[in-house]
């Protein structure tokens, strides 16, 4: 997350110069405390003013994804990559991932106290948008942990143990301005039916997860509270002129930024969705498929309060482009159904009038339980060192990982009907596990479910986790019941973890499977 202040003082830092070798970037100037100062040059030429006395440069690619760093000297396993202020820098080189001067840059112009580990020159993190293994160092670089060449505040994995910043447990990137994050940024895709089921252990082929995605698919903004907010994503699909983002306004939804650019310059407007005491939220339906959005993503948020400019930077880690998916169920008799996709949209289980049958037990206590084996949601790789397909040429638009890492909870729909803003999330005694992999607990307060233990995997049919369900208690609970014949909803949930201190938004999944008590 970057956090920009757009007019100078009178004592502010004089300006960087220089020259790209290709045209239609953003540069971004970023400071160890995570201010930056982003401009878009015209011909590549470009002069900014940055937000403290030494930065790092970033490149932002045309398409919106993070072209990776700006490096000033160094061809070895070492690389400075630290701008002092006034620094020209005359002709830079855009290469694959990285940028390099062409000569050698002045001395003073230099902080070599700002390095990266490199190989051949090149900074480690900067083909993977920081997802690479790196060591935290004993004397560390300001503002990057890893050392990886990619800042903390857009580096994906910003502690170097291949794990996603927003699957920590314990999150390093927590804002260093206030207690949350100035810039949650998330992804969301649900409540999807059981006859639109998108899981790849499931079955399902790129096409069906891509016809689901942009229908169903949205991300969530929330930030500090302003006058106004304008979006700026260069060139992604999902957010400017003429591509597939819509607001997700009732009752109409309207195409966006066309919808809400009342100056013209190509960033839409946002409308608030949600309005906190100390924050605002948005909601943009992408409309996107699974190589049109993903991770590297850069998003440009500009705030304006009394008609100062604020602007406010993130990366996407990764979207979920499916859910979690039901594989097969026992209920109390023991009886196994096993979940056959694609699933008709009027077969049972898809349908609110024709649910998969369940019957209670012989201990008849009138609860109705049922222990389910789901296959965990998906999401591309995000960068081709973490693909497994020899050779891995473009390897990230044709594979698949399962999540790992995540908070699953279930909901009961009737639940979230009854009482409006509700979860509807089913409590912890009406859940229970004897999975090696889920831990009991759940981040949130309001509702139960369980921690998943096991890492991030390629996508394999294996890859299943079981929990058994009180439907009965978790109605109970929103003062429903669950009499013979009635059929009930319940919502299959996975969430990045929700640790009560924001750092990046809370990324969200859902699949929707009706049952009927016989």
């Amino acid at each position: 997350m970057l956090l920009v202040a757009s007019t100078p003082t009178a004592a502010a830092p004089r300006h960087i110069t220089g020259k790209l070798s290709k045209p239609g970037y953003t540069v971004i100037a970023l400071a160890a405390n995570g201010k930056a100062k982003a401009v878009r040059p015209r011909r590549g030429r470009f002069r900014l003013r940055p937000p403290a006395k030494t930065v790092t440069l970033h490149l932002r690619a045309a398409d919106g994804v993070y072209a990776g760093p700006v490096v000033l000297r160094g061809r070895g396993s070492r690389v400075v990559v630290g701008a002092r202020a006034g620094a020209r820098l005359g002709a830079l080189e855009v290469l694959g991932g990285y940028t390099r001067t062409r000569r050698r840059v002045r001395r003073k112009s230099v902080d070599a106290r700002r390095w990266a580990r490199a190989l051949r020159g090149v900074p480690i993190g900067a083909r993977n948008f920081g997802r690479v293994r790196s060591r935290r160092k004993h004397r560390r670089v300001v503002g990057d942990r890893d050392v990886d060449g990619v800042p903390n505040r857009i580096d994906i994995d910003d502690d170097g143990d291949l794990v996603l910043d927003k699957l920590e447990r314990r999150r390093a990137r927590a804002s260093q301005f206030t207690p949350r994050d100035p810039f949650d940024l998330a992804s969301s895709l649900g409540a999807v039916p059981l006859s639109r089921t998108a899981n790849v252990n499931a079955g399902s082929t790129d096409a069906q997860i891509d016809s689901v995605l942009p229908e169903l698919g949205w991300i969530g903004m929330a930030v500090p509270k302003a006058d106004s907010v304008e979006l700026d994503c260069g060139g992604l699909i999902y957010c400017s002129l003429g591509g597939t983002g819509r607001t997700t306004n009732v009752p109409t939804e309207e195409k966006f930024p066309e919808c809400c650019d009342s100056d013209g310059d190509g960033h839409g407007t946002l409308r608030p969705t949600v309005v906190g005491p100390d924050f605002v939220g948005f909601h943009l339906a992408h409309g996107a498929t699974s190589s049109q959005i993903g991770t590297g993503d850069t998003l440009i948020l500009r705030l304006t309060n009394g008609g100062q400019e604020t602007q406010l930077t993130d990366t996407q880690q990764f979207i979920f482009a499916t859910v979690p998916a039901l594989a097969s169920y026992v209920d109390e008799t023991g009886a196994r159904t096993t979940i056959a996709y694609p699933v008709a949209p009027g077969a049972p289980g898809a349908h609110p009038g024709n649910g998969l049958p369940v019957v209670d037990g012989p201990d008849a206590d009138g609860d109705v339980e049922i222990t389910v084996t789901l296959w965990r949601p998906q999401r591309r790789p995000t960068s081709e060192e973490e693909c497994v397909q020899p050779p891995a040429p473009n390897c990230g638009a044709t594979e698949w990982i399962d999540v790992g890492g995540l908070d699953y909870a279930a909901a009961t729909k009737e639940g979230v009907e009854r009482f409006e803003g509700s979860p509807g999330w089913c409590p912890q005694d009406a859940l229970r596990s004897d999975d090696p992999n889920l831990r009991p607990g759940f981040g949130d307060p309001e509702g139960g479910g369980f921690r998943d233990l096991a890492p991030a995997r390629p996508a394999n049919r294996a890859n299943t986790f079981r929990y058994t369900l009180n439907v009965t208690k978790c109605l109970n609970r929103y003062g429903l019941d669950f009499p013979s014949g009635a059929t009930r909803g319940v919502r299959f949930q996975a969430f990045t973890p929700i640790t009560g201190a924001g750092s990046a938004g809370v990324d969200n999944t859902t699949s929707e499977v009706y049952f009927t008590r016989q």
